[in-house]
């Protein structure tokens, strides 16, 4: 599944930065849809370089930043994905006048 991330830290290593998209309200509105992939909210950024690139455009954008996981190619179709992220931009792209 595609997971989007919302805030990153507090676990003492690096300090708390949440998003300030309303992401869980996102998150719940695709989740009514019928994807071709499903969409669920996660806290974890993952590793390595994709943890560094989060943390950097959550503190870059003053919280206007959110991290998307995407599904192995082996999982979902990459049409079926692709439907899937430009389905989560479109919503993010409607909070912007919000922020």
């Amino acid at each position: 599944s595609s997971g989007i991330n919302a805030e990153y830290g507090g676990d003492g290593t690096w300090p708390f930065i949440k998003s300030s998209f309303p992401v869980e309200e996102i998150v719940n509105k695709l989740a009514e849809q019928s994807l071709p992939v499903p969409v669920q909210l996660s806290k974890d950024a993952g590793k390595y370089l994709c943890q560094y690139s989060f943390h950097n455009s959550l503190c870059n954008g003053k919280g206007k930043s959110v991290f998307i996981h995407v599904p192995r190619l082996d999982d979902f179709p990459s049409e079926n994905t692709a439907a899937v992220v430009i389905s989560i931009i479109k919503e993010l792209v409607k909070c912007l006048p919000l922020l």
